[in-house]
């Protein structure tokens, strides 16, 4: 079994967190490690400046501590639009994770990642996992996806 590992560059090393050893041994054992930023800011309300450090200084932070490239970015919070994705694009991320609900494709190059947190019921965590939200919500959360990638 593999997994996927998004690591705040900030936080390596740091008590409670994973340290660069622990980084080339997760790349060891085929686990992917990717990037969640330097120190988990709302990349939307950064400036061009703070934006780089975010996404190319930590990413090559994490890279240089795990011993391999980071091609991979959870976005801290879910929280993106149009800018942001455009940046992650242009830094060539082969795949991008949003906190957006729902399906994807698995070649999709954006990924709706599903958050599933303790305070959830058995039905919401049922529902989540089965894919079975009801219809109004797909078309509400699509649109949602729709608009902060392309109108904003």
């Amino acid at each position: 079994m593999t997994g996927r590992f998004y690591v705040l560059a900030g936080r390596i090393g740091r008590p409670r967190y994973l340290s660069a050893a622990d980084l080339r041994s997760l790349v060891r054992g085929g686990m992917t490690v990717g990037l969640h930023g330097r120190d988990h800011l709302d990349w939307r309300r950064l400036d061009e400046n703070a934006l780089a450090d975010e996404l190319v200084g930590a990413r090559h932070t994490i890279a240089a501590a795990a011993g391999r490239s980071v091609d991979e970015v959870a976005i801290p919070f879910g929280a993106y639009d149009r800018r942001v994705i455009r940046r992650l694009q242009e830094e060539g991320f082969a795949r991008i994770l949003t906190s957006d609900r729902g399906t994807f494709r698995p070649s999709a190059r954006i990924w709706n990642r599903t958050s599933i947190r303790d305070d959830m019921t058995d039905a919401e965590i049922g529902a989540i996992l089965s894919g079975h939200a009801r219809p109004a919500t797909r078309i509400r959360r699509a649109a949602s996806r729709f608009a902060r990638r392309h109108l904003r």
